[in-house]
């Protein structure tokens, strides 16, 4: 048999194939219907006068028919569609013949024949005799209900997160723009008020700013505690309000300092008046353990005219001399600003002389306060906290020098020698026998003035490189003020210094400015739950919500979160409670000079962070200074 026979013969047996499969389908009508009834989708034909002509299977059932034939030369309008339906179908399908052109894609709903809501995407296309001319319309739809609905509950789910975004932002966007104890404004929500207020020029009244701060409030704290202290702040803030105008508003700088603006005034005497309306309250409202207090307090006093100060700051800082005068001259009164309180600064001159020589002389050490692991039962790191060893006065506490620092300049130079120093003794106790020291780490404070530096990002980089010490074995703590003058240019610092694998520290977290505005841009590492909401543990547990959102808030950023202040047992255990187990405070360490804390790190064992949670006491052994 040659080739071309054997290829004639194949293409013969398979043709009589195909034959013998059309003869078994039956003809080609037959035919149609069966493919028509096979596949998933509904199919229907209808007529220029929009009744059908055909259908399949699927769409018969649909329209609750028991076969295709049932539909022929009926109408949507007999069909158990909502007339509503029934007219949305037939304007579409009008619009497909008039056109002469397909709608694809099209999303409508429908109730079948047994009642169900369904939705559909439905595509039409026009159909044409051999002249071109519109003779009916071909539609094919599918069932999307499921996929409708998905996209429905997505909606809804969406909708409801958006919900509860906004509520928690809410709740936070308060908690950062009022004090957490006495509920007024918080330092830095008075000051934006305050600024926008100085900012007005059109603004004819004049205004007053009291800068007022209690007396020998510290004894009350040590004599009665804690929880008292925090009543008396309470009961001022309620007196403060309760003794001005509605355009005004108080709140509360810190500690026992509160500062109020009082508008539309006429004279000074309106501001007297005030001031002695407030001196009588404290006198005779105060209740501390059920039992009346006269509570006396220095009040300073700017008197504004309008357009006299272009910025909140002089007005502040002027409003704090006075204060501080009103208190040298006796406490219990107050004084308006004048020009000449400022030659009476002259210590504040000298301070500043001084410690140029003492940064030149390097009469500046570092403490070592240790950061403990409650889960891992170690130390974690150390807080490096600089004191200064002042030839004649002796030991000085940080709130007597890092001001002035701040101000003069001085702090550049003093910060970079703390950076050094700490990278140092890091790689002392790295190579020293006999220390655990592995992924130690060392907290360094960075100031706002010392990140505005235009080199200090070089010159960091340049030092631990200089010393062999791996940036991720630094963590730099910042303080939320530093976001105040140019957010924009605070976080590009900062991630620069994160891109060179260094540490990142949020620290006083939660008592700065508008943290939610910022927080998600910045490159942290941890955020440290500052001091005053750890204080008010025992005094008021409605608090520790504050605390437990912001612990929520570091898992939601995943980053880590320190407790620092801790002094209490009770405090220890609330915040292992909240899971919160990187924690720093008297209750555990002082903090300690080079010898002690690497004797600390020698002779640690996990057992003494477990056994001082329930027999440690130190709160009574504290040194009775400023705690940084």
């Amino acid at each position: 048999m040659t080739e071309a026979h054997s290829i004639f013969q194949d293409d013969h047996e398979r043709l009589d194939g195909i034959g013998e499969s059309l003869r078994r389908f039956g003809d080609s009508k037959d035919l149609l219907q069966k493919v028509l009834d096979t596949i998933p989708q509904t199919v229907f034909w209808k007529d220029t006068k929009l009744n059908y002509l055909g259908c399949n299977q699927l769409f018969a059932r649909h329209a609750g028919k028991s076969c295709p034939a049932e539909l022929i030369g009926l109408s949507d309008f007999d069909l158990p569609w909502k007339r509503e339906e029934t007219e949305f179908y037939r304007k579409c399908d009008r619009r497909v013949m008039e056109s002469g052109r397909a709608e694809i894609g099209i999303i409508e709903s429908q109730i079948n024949a047994d009642g169900k809501l369904t939705w559909l995407e439905t595509n039409k296309v026009p159909l044409h005799n051999d002249d071109g001319e519109v003779i009916g319309i071909l539609g094919t739809y599918q069932d999307i209900t499921r996929l409708k609905q998905a996209e429905e509950l997505l909606q809804r789910d969406k909708i409801e997160l958006e919900k509860r975004v906004n509520e928690r932002t809410r709740e936070l966007k308060f908690a950062a723009d009022h004090d957490a104890l006495t509920g007024l404004a918080s330092r830095s929500h008075f000051i934006q008020q305050l600024d926008s207020i100085v900012g007005q020029v059109d603004h004819q009244k004049n205004i007053a700013l009291l800068f007022l701060d209690l007396d020998d409030f510290k004894p009350i704290n040590d004599n009665s505690g804690h929880e008292a202290g925090d009543q008396l702040l309470i009961q001022v803030g309620a007196i403060l309000s309760s003794s001005i105008g509605p355009n005004d508003f108080v709140g509360r700088l810190g500690g026992d300092e509160f500062l109020v603006l009082i508008q539309d005034l006429e004279s000074q005497s309106d501001v007297t008046r005030i001031c002695n309306d407030i001196r009588n309250k404290l006198n005779n409202q105060v209740l501390i353990n059920d039992r009346t207090m006269m509570i006396t307090a220095s009040m300073g006093i700017v008197f504004c005219q309008p357009q006299e100060y272009d910025n909140c700051d002089d007005l502040i800082n002027n409003a704090d001399l006075a204060m501080y005068t009103a208190k040298a001259e006796g406490k219990n009164n107050h004084r308006f600003f004048e020009q000449a309180m400022r030659t009476s600064a002259t210590t504040k001159q000298t301070v500043e002389k001084q410690i140029v020589v003492g940064v030149n002389d390097q009469q500046f050490s570092l403490y070592y306060q240790p950061i403990f692991d409650l889960n891992a039962g170690r130390i974690k790191s150390f807080e490096a906290l600089v004191r200064w060893q002042h030839p004649e006065r002796g030991l000085v506490y940080p709130d007597e020098f890092i001001s002035v620092a701040e101000k003069t300049g001085t702090i550049v130079q003093l910060g970079h020698q703390v950076i050094a120093a700490a990278c140092q003794q890091l790689l002392k106790w790295q190579s020293q026998p006999g220390v655990p020291t592995k992924d130690l780490t060392v907290s360094i404070n960075l100031s706002p003035r010392q990140l505005r530096e235009p080199d200090f990002v070089s010159r960091i980089s340049n030092t631990v490189a200089r010393l062999g010490v791996e940036p991720s074995s630094l963590c730099l703590e910042v303080t939320e003020s530093l976001m105040l003058d140019d957010s924009q240019a605070a976080i590009s610092i900062l991630r620069d210094l994160k891109g060179l694998g260094f540490q990142i520290h949020l620290d006083d977290f939660g008592t700065g400015y508008s943290s939610l505005n910022y927080l998600e841009e910045l490159p942290v590492d941890a955020l440290k739950i500052d001091r005053s909401f750890v204080e008010r543990f025992e005094s008021d547990r409605s608090e520790n919500a504050i605390v437990e959102m912001i612990i929520a808030l570091a898992k939601t950023l995943q980053v880590s979160v320190i407790a620092e202040g801790i002094e209490t047992r009770l405090q220890a255990e609330i915040l292992r409670s909240m899971n919160c187990h990187l924690v720093q405070g008297y209750y555990f360490s002082r903090p300690l000079q080079v010898d002690e804390a690497t004797e600390l790190l020698v002779n640690f064992r996990s057992s003494s962070l477990a056994a001082s949670l329930p027999t440690r006491q130190q709160k009574g052994t504290l040194i009775d200074t400023d705690r940084h």
